[in-house]
């Protein structure tokens, strides 16, 4: 809603994604989850540095006693889908928007 999230200018669509953080007593407990967009678009969180793709978010940082629904906002644009080789790996279109959610321990490799 324009009204609520005002969008910036390059950024003309919005994606939320809602991540559930469970407490600290309620094992298997998760690490920090990365959230980016490939295909055809570029996405970032909406109060992210202009200049930082993608979005984190540390589920560990839930200290109460109840599990929680996060929700990231992220601001999109329109890609060139020139280089369609990372949304054929995920099975979509060159023209597709692919967000994609992984453990950010995984880009420590």
């Amino acid at each position: 809603d324009a009204m609520k999230i005002p969008l910036t200018a390059g950024f003309p669509y919005r994606i939320s994604v809602g991540l559930q953080a469970s407490h600290p007593r309620n094992h298997p407990l998760f690490g920090v989850a990365q959230v980016d967009c490939t295909g055809s678009c570029n996405c970032m969180c909406a109060d992210a540095p202009r200049s930082k793709p993608g979005c984190r978010f540390d589920t560990l940082s839930n200290t109460s006693a109840v599990t929680i629904t996060t929700y990231l906002n992220l601001k999109v644009s329109e890609a060139d889908p020139a280089v369609p080789a990372l949304a054929a790996q995920a099975g979509c279109p060159a023209d597709a928007c692919v967000l994609q959610v992984r453990n950010a321990a995984d880009n420590l490799s």
